[in-house]
């Protein structure tokens, strides 16, 4: 049985990749660099989606100029994901595990009004800078004394099954996300899902 459930948060319950790539075309059009900001690159933290698409530009000339897009925006064109409404019933008992920095993460959590046991964003603890989220989650469940057997991460890309891989976990993976399928198939998660609506039923069923 499940006692422990980690949800991602871009593409698994909201839907921010319409506000993340404009902030970030428009970032790079503030150094006159007009980008294309494909959808696979959504989820990933923000260093390293620089560096996928401008090998050569530092990120620390880029970063800024989208932290102060994005972090201090009304978010307009992010959404919630479908079936939302039946899994929230699972967050105040959840951990939240995201790439977000804490203050964009927290505004919008405000704006939907999602709560959850405990939310971890890359920023949140020294030990969470420069690392990627497979060996935040190992942090995660290391200092929640978590048993792998128990637990489960809830994502949506292949990265997410990379990191409940590297903590021996099972992973759901929501297919209208930001994942590549091919990848996701190639790694086998524990069970792959249509929306939302099909992870309620999965915890309905094996949440003590």
């Amino acid at each position: 049985m499940i006692k422990n459930i980690i949800f991602d948060l871009d593409g698994t319950l909201i839907d921010s990749s319409a506000d993340l790539r404009n902030a970030i075309k428009k970032a790079y059009l503030q150094l006159g660099m007009d980008i294309f900001v494909p959808l696979t690159v959504i989820g990933l933290p923000i260093k390293d989606i620089v560096q996928q698409l401008t090998p050569e530009l530092e990120p620390s000339k880029i970063i800024p100029i989208f932290r102060k897009l994005y972090d201090e925006s009304d978010f307009p064109s992010t959404r919630l994901c479908k079936g939302i409404e039946k899994v929230k019933s699972f967050f105040p008992t959840s951990y939240l595990l995201t790439n977000k920095p804490t203050k964009p993460t927290l505004r919008i959590l405000e704006k939907f009004q999602l709560k959850f046991k405990k939310v971890v964003c890359v920023d949140t603890y020294p030990e969470f800078i420069g690392v990627n989220k497979k060996e935040n989650l190992a942090w995660l469940m290391n200092n929640g004394n978590m048993c792998p057997i128990q637990t489960i991460m809830i994502g949506d890309t292949e990265h997410d099954i990379l990191a409940a891989n590297g903590s021996n976990i099972d992973s759901i993976i929501v297919m209208n996300g930001y994942g590549d399928k091919k990848k996701i198939a190639e790694l086998k998660p524990y069970r792959t899902c249509a929306s939302l609506n099909e992870v309620y039923s999965i915890l309905r069923e094996e949440v003590q």
